[in-house]
């Protein structure tokens, strides 16, 4: 992985040099040698709405943080049998002009499970022994607010790239059910996200690309990212995208409960201007 972020990272750099600014939203690709040119002013105030959906496989540990209570952390997959899911995302973006792109996006999770504990378990002031069944609910909002901003690329070359700078709210809640009762556990989690995004024209409106990005929590110990790699189609008015992402976030909150999630799989989606 670290030598696919290395390789990645001086790609982009080679792609996207210092020379003529160009906007990134529904651009046509272009000859080799042929002059870029600033976007008509059309392309001022366009508003664009999107859907996609992610089938992730869901990993992740966490723990509760009763006080005065011994927790235990323990795996949502392998303990209370979490797997994988569908999160669907919708998002709104509204470009002011060629030079910037600004988008909120809601993504949702909802999941659940059941499994039979190979381990105790200590979890919100309960105890779930060895051996017990136990059913579980994990469910979590993403609210985003992002800024994108083209890079400055090479005319002569069909790539484009730009940077996103995100800040995001993860509501989570986590409820364990078993023979003693019902235990919960809640996560707010606020930080900020910066990316670098990259695609190579390869044909009347296809490209081929990828994306990494660094996370960082806001006021508390969380940190992690995305790696993805794309593909897809753009005209005037309709874009369609697919691809395969990995992103992860850990760390804990005020020092405790600690919580770590990891999801991966393929993704797809349609963006459609007005």
């Amino acid at each position: 992985m670290a030598f696919f972020i290395a390789g990645f990272a001086l790609w982009l750099a080679a792609a996207c040099p210092a020379a003529s600014q160009e906007s990134l939203l529904w651009q046509e690709p272009r000859a080799k040698g042929q002059e870029a040119e600033r976007p008509a002013t059309g392309e001022e105030g366009v508003v664009r709405a999107g859907l996609e959906i992610w089938f992730a496989r869901i990993r992740g540990d966490l723990e509760s943080d009763a006080p005065g209570f011994p927790d235990t952390k323990f795996s949502m997959n392998g303990d209370a049998g979490i797997g994988n899911e569908v999160l669907p995302k919708v998002f709104v973006d509204y470009v002011p002009n060629a030079d910037f792109l600004f988008r909120l996006a809601i993504r949702s999770l909802e999941s659940s499970g059941s499994k039979t504990l190979g381990k105790q378990v200590d979890f919100d002031g309960k105890t779930f022994p060895n051996g017990s069944r136990v059913s579980s609910d994990f469910d979590a909002v993403w609210v985003s607010l992002e800024a994108r901003i083209p890079a400055r690329i090479d005319p002569a070359d069909s790539f484009q790239g730009q940077s996103v700078i995100m800040f995001h709210v993860l509501d989570a809640d986590f409820e364990l059910s078993g023979v003693p009762g019902r235990g919960r556990q809640r996560y707010t989690i606020e930080f900020f996200e910066y990316g670098v995004e990259a695609r190579a024209m390869i044909g009347e409106g296809a490209y081929l690309g990828g994306q990494m990005s660094f996370a960082w929590g806001f006021s508390d110990g969380f940190i992690g990212g995305e790696i993805g790699l794309k593909g897809g189609y753009q005209s005037k008015r309709v874009a369609v995208e697919g691809g395969f992402r990995w992103w992860g976030m850990g760390g804990a909150i005020n020092d405790e409960p600690d919580l770590d999630l990891r999801m991966r799989g393929p993704y797809l989606g349609a963006t459609f201007r007005f």
